[in-house]
């Protein structure tokens, strides 16, 4: 058994190769064909117990197409390893802010956005506090970036796998988002939670949100009891 499963990691690995060997020498790629390749292998090397190794391997791969300044690609290959289900945190963290600087350069609003919410996740799940709100903070402005010029962050978005999402939906996730921000904010700087509170409160109002309305009327006036002090 021991031997069956190291010729198959020995035969995924010579594939694995092959296939990175042939997109590095290729000067047109399918970008639907890309991403289910990598799918793929993160399958075959989650079952032999070894995405570790895969997840090493294919930022390393980003890393080498991004010197050889390969575009679109290196993205990809980033947004895939976040979503692998089983690694550390410390990896999510690195492969998050890889795709983050990646997104970056590229000017990239909607991957900045979705890869400051890989990294928000990460963060209130380990209850790093600081590092939770000031990432909020970030996304608060990527968010007011999209919703302010939503057709020049269409034009910037680099995916081959789904659509954009519709500017309504990034403005309630701009209000929701700024509620997050007035919990993370209001003992501190109530003055400031107020203010994103009331921005967000107008966004549910006009669309109708009433339970959200009801809920930020209920922050505003804990603020407002605890500021009468």
């Amino acid at each position: 058994m021991v031997r069956i499963e190291r010729t198959q990691a020995e035969n995924l690995d010579k594939n694995f190769k092959q296939f990175r060997q042939k997109i590095k020498q290729s000067k047109k790629h399918n970008y639907s064909y890309f991403i289910s390749q990598l799918n793929f292998y993160e399958r075959q090397y989650r079952k032999l117990g070894m995405e570790e190794s895969y997840l090493k391997e294919i930022l390393l791969f980003a890393e080498n197409l991004r010197k050889q300044c390969v575009q679109e690609l290196p993205g990809i290959i980033y947004s895939v390893a976040v979503k692998i289900p089983v690694m550390s945190k410390e990896m999510k963290e690195h492969c998050a802010k890889a795709g983050l600087e990646y997104a970056e350069k590229q000017g990239d609003t909607i991957h900045i956005l979705a890869r400051l919410i890989d990294l928000k996740t990460l963060y209130k799940q380990t209850k790093q506090t600081h590092k939770y709100t000031e990432t909020l903070i970030r996304e608060e402005k990527e968010l007011k970036k999209i919703c302010a010029n939503f057709s020049e962050a269409k034009k910037g978005y680099r995916t081959f796998s789904r659509d954009i999402n519709t500017r309504k939906k990034y403005e309630l996730k701009l209000a929701q988002t700024r509620v997050d921000i007035a919990k993370m904010t209001m003992r501190y700087s109530p003055e400031g939670a107020k203010e994103k509170l009331i921005k967000a409160r107008k966004f549910f109002e006009r669309t109708g949100r009433e339970k959200e309305v009801a809920f930020i009327d209920t922050m505003l006036s804990q603020i407002n009891i605890e500021q009468s002090v």
